[in-house]
């Protein structure tokens, strides 16, 4: 079964058209971690299969002592870089993925609902020379997280990751169920990162979704720039198991898909943040 969401965003029309599912693209999350051997996920994971060494694939600052492979206590991970990469087997229950055959990595910075900007720090340049290798270094990254609006604090990360060619993907903030004109959360507001609202299955604004204005203005662009998918999103969970979540942090991972499939497809477009947004 094709996930609503992707059917959504056409995502099977492209693949079918272009004849690309996200070969030759790393993405990367920095979230509560993934179950590396979930079935739809397994595949996909960098380090498979052992040749490569785990630091390359994989961080945990957060953890003490931190976890040797990817692992994911909350779920939340697991369930954005589902909707990132899961596979297209036909096998599994649900067809989730947006770039099911992309790989991926992650840094761990979430144990809880709540972590520390030096555990978001330590991911950020992990993201940038993973295993100490900027060759490494993935070419999308999913932040499925915020923090309160107008604060500066990850800005020189994310234009790090843009300097380094790294697209980076932001969920906009759920503050639509306190306040409808409600403000975007740092770090999706800069004008350097992608920001991601959620809409539901009829296409309308969710009611939890933050819309904007962001308070870094509006040129060139007005935030945030894309609603997505984030409304009972089926995607991959620990133990083996799929789920439904809600949430900015489940479209912003359908856009960051989309930046897959769009680079395995036209590779020049690689690297090239502005033209890409």
């Amino acid at each position: 079964q094709v996930t609503w969401g992707l059917a959504n965003v056409k995502a099977p029309e492209f693949w079918s058209i272009f004849g690309r599912r996200g070969e030759g693209i790393l993405v990367a999350n920095i979230d509560s971690g993934v179950q590396y051997n979930h079935p739809a996920l397994a595949a996909s994971y960098k380090c498979a299969g052992g040749i490569l060494p785990e630091n390359e694939c994989w961080y945990d600052p957060v953890s003490n002592p931190p976890s040797a492979k990817p692992q994911d206590g909350l779920g939340h991970g697991t369930h954005t870089m589902g909707t990132m990469v899961a596979s297209d087997d036909p096998a599994l229950q649900y067809t989730a993925g947006m770039a099911p055959r992309a790989q991926w990595i992650a840094c761990r910075a979430f144990i809880t609902n709540e972590t520390t900007n030096e555990m978001l720090n330590a991911c950020a340049d992990w993201i940038l020379a993973p295993g100490g290798d900027p060759s490494r270094r993935p070419h999308v990254v999913n932040n499925s997280w915020g923090d309160t609006p107008t604060d500066e604090w990850f800005l020189p990360k994310v234009e790090a990751w843009r300097a380094a060619g790294i697209f980076p993907v932001f969920s906009a903030g759920n503050a639509g169920a306190f306040e409808q004109c409600s403000e975007i959360g740092s770090p999706a507001e800069y004008q350097e990162s992608f920001a991601v609202a959620a809409h539901d299955s009829s296409g309308t604004a969710a009611w939890f979704s933050s819309q904007g204005p962001g308070a870094f203005g509006d040129v060139p662009y007005t935030k945030p720039n894309l609603s997505a998918p984030g409304v009972n999103i089926w995607s991959s969970i620990p133990n083996n198991g799929w789920g439904i979540k809600n949430g900015t942090s489940m479209a912003a991972p359908h856009v960051a898909g989309a930046v897959a499939l769009l680079w395995s497809c036209n590779p020049a477009l690689v690297g090239q943040i502005d033209l890409t947004f």
